[in-house]
Order: structure tokens, then C-alpha cells, then sequence
């Protein structure tokens, strides 16, 4: 009822959408809720089926449960429209009832504090770990970060190794989703250890889990986040959480990690694992369902495998649809997806389609200078350009630009991206001063942020290499052509395959002793040729190939 007001207040469509979507899974919960202290008192009081220190450790369960969902309704009733669009997702993900009544599981919760006061005291801070986490699903970090940081201090000085362990771990996921990785790195490890030494094993493999995706993909060290999937593992099937929820999350994570590892195989497999835990838990029609077959989607599309990616993309939208309501962002982040899958097949006037849905819903639900903004105007900037409207394309990417600048500071990688955008549209222009510049710097921020062998720095590579070849100078684009086919060596054959074309040009036209092989020219481009084919390539991406290899006979 509280949070009906508080929507209400608000007086807007998108809460009153919010409130009709929330409702169904608030009913669901609360009455899995009820039904389980009813089975509990039942079995406790009456039958003698569970021993009275069982079934105390139930009602605790019960009651933490209970304490979250009012953080996290305190969290979305005086939240702003951000929180409002977490709303569904953060209560479909509400932790479930069900470990409330396995004995396994109540048997690996920790004994309370032996002195009353000390005990009512660690109940209040858990009551404030919950509170955190309400925040944090509401998509507020920095201020469930603030709270959290209190209750790890409290629990300090409480001196009870459990729940410090447990207000560390908190500390550092926010701390991660907060952006200061390094902290938060040194916060988990510190929680893993704590959690290990008093026999947390549960809490002690939630850092774990966090450690793989914060050290291993948000910090690019994959081969330190595979160390730590290592613990994951063996936790997981000690515990034997391995078929469920975490070890669903435990999945994501490291699949995040492979991905980055260009291993597209490895996380595709991790990530159906991961599906098929979530709906045999959850359902077939949870978010967090649709949040997986997002994921898969994109590692299916960086393989070549656009049908199976479209497929994918198709069935999460019509979760998100019906769960969040046509008009949440997270539709739009489907919408542009599915767009890049159907214009990569030639569909481009759904995929423009598409792509103009995505930012009419984000320009309304997020505001016109919003960074998700930039990402629909950059998916129509493409399209324009394929169609050769330039005017219309470097108007879009100039404005998706200094969305990017103003929102994420100039050396945000994805400020890098429109830099290189740019750069592109300016060649076409016959402008290679002006091209030149804005590749430097954008090469220049890619790196920086992402390092030298990320895979997003290859599209800035290839600009370089354009504009070496417009310029006539084609040993000097074999170099980031060289270094771009390394770093899209397990990326998407498509993109692979334009690296290939490219290099053959330039290896075929380079001076005699200055880098020209023209018999590994024909090879490059008759296996570019055959990918794009095979991939179904649009006819402006194939035709300039196929008359390449009838003008250049071996």
C-alpha cells in the first residue's frame, strides 16, 4: 500500500505501469512467504517434525527475508524514476523462501552471538545490510554503499567474525559497482579470506563469485578471475549450490570472462548452463531469464550465428515486454540488438525500424542526453551511412558524440568509438586531416581505457588503415591491419573478414620489398569473400570483394 502511494504521487504512466507489473510478483513472494511461516510454526509447534533450535533458525531465515523486501520497497518508495525502472527486475529477484525451509541450508547459517544485546545489535545490522541491498537493486549504489560501509563498521566493532565477513563481502560488490575496482578487489579478498577462516563458506563463495567478474573482467585480468573460478567451483559443488541460483550467477560471471578472452565457445556453453538453471528456478518468463538470453544472443552473434541470435533476442523481448512493459529500457537494449542482427542479414528497413522504436523509448524514459541515448543515434548513424545519407549520418554521430563526452568524460572508450565513427564519415568526406585527428585520439582513449590487445580497438585500427590506403600509402596500413586481425582473430567471422579484404588490398598494392605479397592477397581475400557469403553479408559488403578478385587475377 505504501508503495501504491508513493507511485501514485509521481503521477506519471511509467509508475503506474511500474505498480501494475509489480504487484503480480510482490503477491507471488508475500504468499511464499506466509505459506512458509505457516508450514514452519506448523512443523515447529504442532507435528514435532522440526526440533525447536531448527525451527528458530527458520524463523531467523524468515525474518531476514522479510526485512529485505522492505528495504528494498523503503528503497523504490522514495526513489527517483531510475529506481522505478529497476523496479520489476529487483523484486522478481528477490532472494527465494524456499532455503528457509532446507535443514542444509539452515545448518550453514551461523549461530547468533551467545549475549542478548550482542545478538539484538548483529539484527540490526544485518537489518542494515538488507537495506543496502534494497538500494543497490534500485539501481542507488552510491548511497547502499554508504550504508553498508556503516553496517561493516558496526559489525567491526560488534566483534562477531561472521557478519563482518558478510558486511565486507556487501562492501565490496558496491564498492565494484561504484567504479573503484581496486578497492573493491582488496574489500572481496579480504571477505573471501575472513568468510574461509570462520567457516562462512557461503559468504565466502559470493566473493569468490564477485572476484571472478570484478578481477577477471571489469579489471581485464581474465587469467586471475579463472584462478578465482577455480574456489568458485570447488565451493559450488561442496555446497552443493552447483544446479542452482549461484551457481547460475557464478556462471554469467565467468562467461564474462571468456568473452574477453575471445573464447566465444566456452561462454556460449557456460551461458545455456546458466539459462537452463534460471528457468528451471525461475521460470520461463523472469527477467532475469530474458537478462541471460540477452547474453547469449550477443555471443551468439559474435560468432556469425545471426538466425540463432535473432531467435534469442526475439524471445527476450517478449519477456521484458510483457514483465517490464513496452516502454522500459531495457525493451530499447533489445530493440537496438536485435536491429544490429537484422541489418547485419541486409533486413534494413527493420533494422531502422527498430533502432527508431529504441530511441523514441529512451529519449522517454531516460531523457534526450542520456549515454543509452548515444547508443541508438550511433545504431541509425550506421544505417543512414549505408544508405548513403552522410549528411544525416555525421549529424546523428555528432550528437551521439557529445552525449558521450558530457555524460562519460573524454576518455571514456565509447567516446573513443564516435571518434573513430567519425573519423570514418570524414574519409568518406575526401577530409584526411581532419580524419587523422580524430583517429589518433580515438586509438589514443581506446587504449588507455581498455588496454592494447582489447578487441574494441580494432575498429579504430582499421580506420587508421583506410586512411593510410586513401592516402596511397599502403605499407603503412598493413600494420594495424596486422595487429587488427590478431585482436579479431576469434570475433565475429564478419569483422574478421573485413580485416582480411582490407589487408589484401594493401598487401597487393605495397612496394616490391616493403611488405607486398600478393599470392597471400588472393588468399585473403577469397577467404573474406567466402565468410561474408556464408554469413550472409549485405551485397555492399560482398560486391567490392567479389570485384577486387576479378580486377586483381592471380
Amino acid at each position: 500500500a505504501s508503495l501504491r502511494q508513493a507511485l501514485a504521487q509521481g503521477g506519471s504512466a511509467e509508475a503506474a505501469t511500474t505498480f501494475a507489473k509489480v504487484t503480480p510478483w510482490l503477491d507471488r513472494w508475500a504468499a511464499e512467504w506466509s505459506a512458509a511461516r505457516v508450514r514452519v510454526c506448523r512443523e515447529t509447534e504442532l507435528e514435532g517434525a522440526r526440533s525447536p533450535a531448527l525451527g528458530g533458525l527458520a524463523e531467523a531465515c524468515l525474518d531476514e527475508r522479510r526485512d529485505e523486501l522492505r528495504g528494498l520497497l523503503d528503497a523504490l518508495s522514495d526513489g527517483d524514476a531510475a529506481s522505478l525502472r529497476r523496479a520489476v527486475p529487483a523484486v522478481a529477484g528477490l532472494s527465494p523462501i524456499d532455503p528457509c525451509g532446507d535443514p542444509v541450508a539452515l545448518a550453514r547459517r551461523p549461530a547468533p552471538p551467545d549475549d542478548p544485546s550482542a545478538r539484538a545489535r548483529a539484527q540490526e545490522i544485518r537489518r542494515g545490510l538488507l537495506r543496502a541491498g534494497g538500494l543497490a537493486s534500485a539501481g542507488r549504489y552510491a548511497e547502499a554503499l554508504a550504508v553498508a560501509e556503516a553496517a561493516r563498521a558496526e559489525a567491526e566493532a560488534l566483534g562477531y567474525p561472521p557478519l563482518t565477513a558478510d558486511a565486507r563481502m556487501n562492501v565490496g560488490y558496491l564498492t565494484a559497482r561504484t567504479g573503484a575496482i581496486d578497492a573493491a578487489i582488496d574489500a572481496l579478498t579480504r571477505a573471501y579470506v575472513d568468510a574461509g577462516v570462520v567457516g562462512e563458506d557461503e559468504v565466502a563463495l559470493r566473493a569468490a563469485i564477485h572476484l571472478v567478474g570484478t578481477v577477471g573482467y571489469l579489471a581485464a585480468r581474465p587469467a586471475e578471475g579463472l584462478t578465482w573460478w577455480q574456489s568458485v567451483q570447488m565451493l559450488l559443488r561442496r555446497l552443493r549450490l552447483d544446479d542452482q541460483l549461484l551457481g547460475a550467477h557464478a556462471r554469467v560471471n565467468v562467461a564474462a570472462v571468456y568473452h574477453l578472452r575471445e573464447e566465444p565457445d566456452v561462454a556460449i556453453h557456460l551461458l545455456e548452463e546458466a539459462l537452463a538453471l534460471r528457468e528451471r528456478l525461475l521460470g520461463e518468463a523472469h527477467p532475469q531469464v530474458a537478462d541471460l538470453l540477452v547474453n547469449l544472443a550477443e555471443a551468439r552473434r559474435a560468432r556469425g550465428e545471426f538466425d540463432a541470435a535473432g531467435a534469442l533476442q526475439r524471445r527476450a523481448l517478449g519477456i521484458y515486454d510483457e514483465a517490464l512493459g513496452p516502454d522500459h529500457p531495457s525493451v530499447a537494449l533489445v530493440l537496438g540488438n536485435l536491429a544490429l542482427t537484422e541489418r547485419t542479414l541486409g533486413h534494413r528497413d527493420e533494422a531502422r525500424a527498430l533502432n527508431r522504436r529504441a530511441l523514441a523509448i529512451r529519449e522517454a524514459a531516460l531523457g534526450p542526453d542520456h549515454p543509452e541515448v548515444a547508443i541508438s543515434l550511433s545504431y541509425l548513424a550506421e544505417d543512414a551511412a549505408d544508405r548513403g545519407e552522410l549528411e544525416a549520418s555525421m549529424a546523428l554521430s555528432a550528437r551521439a558524440l557529445a552525449i558521450r563526452e558530457a555524460a562519460l568524460g573524454p576518455d571514456h572508450p565509447d567516446v573513443g568509438q564516435s571518434l573513430a565513427t567519425m573519423a570514418g564519415y570524414h574519409l568518406l568526406r575526401g577530409e584526411l586531416d581532419e580524419a587523422e585527428r580524430l583517429l589518433d585520439r580515438a586509438v589514443a582513449v581506446i587504449e588507455a581505457a581498455l588496454g592494447p590487445d582489447h578487441v574494441e580497438l580494432s575498429g579504430a585500427l582499421v580506420g587508421v588503415a583506410r586512411l593510410a590506403l586513401a592516402r596511397e600509402r599502403p605499407r603503412d596500413a598493413i600494420a594495424p591491419l596486422e595487429r587488427a586481425a590478431i585482436l579479431r582473430a576469434t570475433y565475429r567471422p564478419d569483422a574478421r573478414a573485413e580485416v582480411d579484404a582490407l589487408l589484401a588490398r594493401a598487401l597487393w598494392d605495397a612496394p616490391e620489398g616493403e611488405g607486398r605479397d600478393r599470392s597471400r592477397a588472393r588468399a585473403l581475400a577469397e577467404g573474406a569473400l567466402e565468410v561474408l557469403r556464408s554469413t550472409s553479408a549485405p551485397a555492399a559488403e560482398i560486391e567490392p570483394v567479389e570485384a577486387w578478385l576479378v580486377e586483381h587475377p592471380g
